[in-house]
């Protein structure tokens, strides 16, 4: 008999279980667009909910208040983090992101290379056009043939409006 994955099983990998905890600062860093080193109540519930967390209002405001150990309008980096480590189920809950990434970041040091992206994806059954070749070169800020997990997250916050 085959083994048939659940959707849930799907995002059972967490390369943000690394050692510098490299994934998660990455998220923290695409929200924090004024690099102020803080998200506000607005921007980490729409992290979250971009990163995957199916909580309605009322758990985020929960959610935000645990992770907010100073009790201010702002959440930390290390707040932040540390919430996530702590919470299994949330960091499953949120993974959509760096298991997407994951796969193409074969070092899981939160940089992906931009022949590796287009490898994986032919194998994974899409063309990898002219238009997607200059999204990865325009992505590619520093022109060194490395995507960072921070601006291919970035990218997406923008495209899909979580980003104001």
């Amino acid at each position: 008999m085959g083994h048939s994955e659940s959707k849930n099983d799907t995002y059972a990998y967490h390369p943000a279980k690394t050692e510098d905890n490299v994934y998660l600062r990455s998220e923290f860093r695409a929200m924090d667009t004024d690099a102020d080193g803080t998200l506000n109540r607005k921007e980490i519930t729409r992290l979250l909910m971009f990163l995957g967390y199916d909580g309605d209002y009322d758990r985020v405001e929960v959610l935000f208040r645990a992770i907010n150990n100073n009790r201010s309008e702002h959440v930390t980096m290390d707040e932040y983090i540390a919430v996530l480590e702590h919470n299994p189920d949330l960091m499953k809950r949120t993974s959509r992101m760096r298991v997407i990434f994951g796969t193409f970041d074969d070092n899981k040091n939160g940089f992906a290379d931009k022949s590796v992206i287009g490898m994986r994806l032919k194998q994974m059954g899409y063309e990898v056009n002219e238009a997607m070749k200059k999204k990865f070169d325009d992505l590619d800020e520093n022109k060194d043939g490395q995507i960072s997990y921070v601006k291919f997250l970035r990218n997406h916050l923008e495209i899909k409006g979580f980003l104001s």
